[in-house]
């Protein structure tokens, strides 16, 4: 527990999840579209920035507190450390996603069998899920 004042995670998220996004976005989207590697526009992107986005998330719920006293309610090197850890989750999970989703209709352009295909792919989720909740 870091004992960050309300107001300040308020304005953490208002910063990473309405600012930055607006931003962060429209960039991932023209960065991904402007890639040309051996591997295509979008594996990139799912391939390095994944880990890196676990990462993050990991940091997000583990702040560093060595020599901070955490039971200071207005504690600005958690809002800071936490303000910058959510912006740069954002922008890997913005590329991640983004080059997800963009990867299917690459893969199949055709609309019988990119429906014939997103059958699986919703089956699998759904599978996914039911073992993720069941466990």
């Amino acid at each position: 527990m870091v004992h960050l004042d309300p107001a300040l995670v308020s304005l953490a998220f208002l910063i990473s999840y309405g600012i930055w996004n607006a931003i962060n976005d429209p960039l991932a989207g023209h960065i991904s579209d402007r890639t040309r590697t051996r591997w295509g526009r979008r594996i990139p992107f799912i391939l390095f920035c994944t880990p890196l986005m676990v990462l993050l998330f990991v940091l997000v719920w583990t702040p560093p507190t060595g020599g901070v006293p955490l039971a200071v309610p207005f504690n600005l090197w958690i809002f800071f450390y936490f303000a910058i850890i959510i912006a740069l989750f954002e922008l890997l999970y913005t590329l991640v996603t983004v080059s997800y989703t963009s990867l299917f209709p690459e893969m199949f352009e055709g609309l019988k069998e990119r429906a014939e295909v997103s059958i699986y792919r919703q089956v699998s989720a759904m599978v996914g899920l039911i073992i993720a909740f069941a466990t």
